[in-house]
């Protein structure tokens, strides 16, 4: 691709010189005057129609002998009856052209898996979010706990936990806010198929979206005395923490991806999700702490929840909350 100046640069220089050029004269051979009067092409004639040997009757015959077949041979492969759709298809392929199918790459439910305390489905968290003197009332539900085990096993990028993330009171238009998102632990490292660790560079380009700068990471992270105790344990904070699951503490990043109930929505005025949290989960005590992070956003704002049971409903709360 060229740019615009280009262009122009390209016709300045056709413009240069002293006058036109002189017209070329072209070879006999090269002479188009006998082209002035072209002949009318002759039309074509239609194909011959010729009978096909795949009639209808021998189209249904073929299916029939096909399906007694299916029958006589329970283990080849059998043509579908269904009426669902307008087209048939094959249920269950035996030939050699189905073991040739690109191999997909294994999801969390294929692997290995590790239970975390009190991060599992219909878990349901509640709290708040501190942003300077305001706390907003914040309350998490667990919909899908698939962590990674210790063991050797082929990457995913499949989020470790999935949930719904609803805050009462950001905006005075709309005091209750829902959004989907997703997490990954911090685990043992590539054996364990995390896509990265405690530091942004060691994960993968799909999911930028929740990383920053090493200094950034390091900033936060060390806002948990979780951490602190961490790092003075091995003189500066790892990348992976082996045996993660059966730590005290889980160290995440969780992500809201989308508005809900309407994935389409493009968002809110006066609201913003384009950052992401880092999570401290206690598997001790059921709590979670997390510390938000968005490059325009107010520094350091603090979740803190409890787990409350599978109840659909959270519990009262101990912290008061403002409208913003």
């Amino acid at each position: 691709m060229i740019t615009d100046s280009s262009v122009n640069n390209k016709a300045s220089c056709g413009k240069a010189g002293a006058g036109a050029p002189a017209p070329i004269a072209l070879p006999p051979h090269l002479d188009t005057s006998a082209l002035k009067h072209t002949p009318t092409p002759t039309p074509r004639q239609p194909l011959p129609k010729r009978a096909s040997r795949d009639s209808l009757v021998s189209l249904q015959q073929l299916a029939a002998r096909a399906g007694s077949a299916a029958n006589r041979h329970p283990h080849t492969a059998r043509i579908s009856t269904h009426t669902h759709g307008v087209r048939k298809y094959i249920d269950a392929d035996a030939s050699r052209y189905a073991q040739k199918k690109r191999a997909q790459p294994p999801s969390l439910s294929e692997v290995p898996t590790a239970s975390l305390q009190y991060m599992r489905p219909g878990a349901v968290f509640s709290g708040c979010q501190v942003s300077g003197y305001k706390r907003y009332r914040v309350s998490v539900e667990i919909w899908r706990a698939e962590f990674p085990a210790d063991t050797p096993q082929s990457g995913s990028h499949t989020p470790h936990v999935a949930g719904q993330l609803t805050i009462r009171g950001l905006t005075p238009a709309n005091p209750c806010m829902s959004t989907y998102f997703e997490g990954y632990a911090v685990t043992g490292g590539a054996a364990t198929g995390a896509p990265g660790g405690f530091f942004s560079r060691g994960w993968p380009a799909a999911l930028r979206d929740m990383t920053a700068s090493d200094a950034t990471d390091a900033e936060h992270w060390m806002r948990f005395p979780a951490c602190k105790q961490l790092s003075a344990k091995h003189g500066k904070l790892p990348q992976h923490i082996p045996d993660y699951s059966q730590q005290r503490y889980v160290y995440m990043r969780w992500k809201e991806k989308f508005m809900l109930p309407d994935p389409e929505a493009d968002g809110v005025a006066g609201a913003s999700y384009d950052g992401f949290y880092y999570i401290v989960l206690d598997q001790q005590e059921g709590t979670v702490q997390g510390y938000y992070y968005q490059e325009q956003a107010d520094k350091f704002q603090h979740l803190e929840l409890r787990c409350e049971g599978a109840a659909p409903a959270p519990a009262p709360l101990a912290c008061d909350f403002e409208m913003a």
